[in-house]
């Protein structure tokens, strides 16, 4: 508990490529709904490679109207 205040200086490196290795293309799918209760979005970024394609969350948010 003692630690808890010093999370606010906490930072995280967000890489979403793979260190030596070439990358082919790059591309940010988002998607998004809403209704009149609430709406919900999310990010997603997919970086394709010579055999395979990694896709990983971005951000997502999302709100309940009251």
């Amino acid at each position: 508990m003692q630690a808890l205040p010093h999370l606010e200086d906490l930072s995280l490196a967000k890489s979403f490529t793979v260190l030596g290795l070439q990358v082919k293309c790059i591309q940010l799918h988002v998607f998004c709904d809403a209704l009149s209760s609430g709406y919900g979005a999310c990010a997603y970024v997919c970086v394709a490679y010579d055999n395979y394609v990694r896709c990983s969350l971005v951000i997502g948010k999302s709100r309940v109207a009251p």
